[in-house]
């Protein structure tokens, strides 16, 4: 009997396997010359890349040629048309063009990351971030340490997940100095996402609004903000990153960066997918999870009092609890 069993299952673990092997199509870029390196991108791409190392699926990763509404639908119909299973792309300017494709073809699926709200859609999974919380933070921190009483903000584009860093970060601003005046500005408006590419306009714009007497500014901006931090630099005062941790791009001049774990949010969806547990709809991930962090101010500690990071914990412990509400516009509008 003991030999038949043998016999069976070895049989079982030879016989070649009909499962077919999984194609993802990874959405990359926003303009003409950008790449997967890009910073937003690259969050993603490093997720992709670590579920990829755990099982095994073809990735396939398309640019679209501009970044008009045409080009990211011609993107899209590249990826169907080679046979992506699953496509996965971030940013708000994939939300229509995505949610266009998705019902065109309802058999493939769609991870759009930080695209709104996307419901009663049962092949788009829309995971977004509570970016909010951590704007909140990061302002709270900008209006406990602002020597002027004046801080800024600098948004690459006009497009609503911004708007909920900008709300975000208002009220923390207020909430730890309710006298604390912000100033902000978007370096361009949609159809144009070039703000998101111009590290010159970040970096002219970051200029002006540190002549206005703003002595710390929230960089929301890709990568224009590689010039909004290199301002900071040369006028030789605050800015806070974003997305990823830029602290050491000007070590003692980035306060802190607002960690959006991009990474993390593409693995689990695509991990869900491949588990055969895909899960439609939108979701939000925050403080609560990590999924939404500060960094360690690795290069700041000395010039950040201890009470003020002790202030910054008891602020996120009450987010956390519920304790503190926070405007989210991005899902509330």
């Amino acid at each position: 009997m003991k030999k038949w069993i043998f016999i069976i299952v070895f049989l079982v673990m030879a016989a070649p396997s009909n499962a077919k092997t999984p194609t993802i199509g990874f959405m990359t870029g926003l303009v003409k010359g950008s790449t997967i390196n890009d910073p937003y991108n690259s969050i993603t791409s490093s997720g992709l890349f670590k579920i990829q190392r755990e099982y095994k699926f073809k990735v396939l990763t398309q640019r679209p040629d501009n970044n008009d509404v045409k080009s990211i639908e011609k993107a899209f119909q590249n990826l169907i048309d080679q046979k992506a299973d699953l496509i996965v792309c971030s940013g708000y300017q994939f939300s229509e063009p995505g949610k266009k494709f998705a019902q065109r073809y309802p058999h493939t699926l769609f991870i759009i990351n930080d695209a709104g709200s996307i419901n009663n859609m049962p092949n788009v999974s829309a995971p977004n971030f509570a970016q909010h919380e951590g704007s909140f933070l990061v302002g709270a921190l900008a209006g406990r340490i602002t020597k002027t009483g004046k801080v800024g903000f600098i948004g690459g584009v006009d497009v609503p997940p911004l708007r909920a860093y900008l709300v975000g970060y208002k009220e923390g601003v207020h909430y730890s100095n309710p006298k604390g005046e912000v100033k902000h500005v978007f370096i361009t408006k949609k159809p144009d996402y070039s703000g998101f590419t111009n590290p010159e306009k970040g970096r002219s714009m970051a200029k002006k609004m540190y002549s206005q007497d703003v002595d710390i500014i929230y960089n929301v901006a890709s990568l224009s903000g590689n010039g909004i931090i290199q301002e900071a630099k040369n006028q030789k005062k605050f800015v806070i990153g974003v997305d990823y941790d830029q602290d050491a791009m000007a070590k003692g001049y980035v306060l802190t960066s607002m960690l959006k774990r991009l990474d993390r949010s593409t693995y689990k969806e695509i991990k869900n997918f491949l588990d055969g547990n895909f899960q439609s709809g939108s979701k939000v991930y925050g403080l609560k999870d990590g999924f939404i962090s500060l960094t360690e101010m690795k290069f700041t500690q000395h010039l950040i009092p201890a009470t003020v990071r002790e202030y910054l914990d008891t602020i996120q412990s009450k987010i956390i609890s519920g304790e503190i509400k926070i405007t989210n516009y991005l899902m509330n509008r």
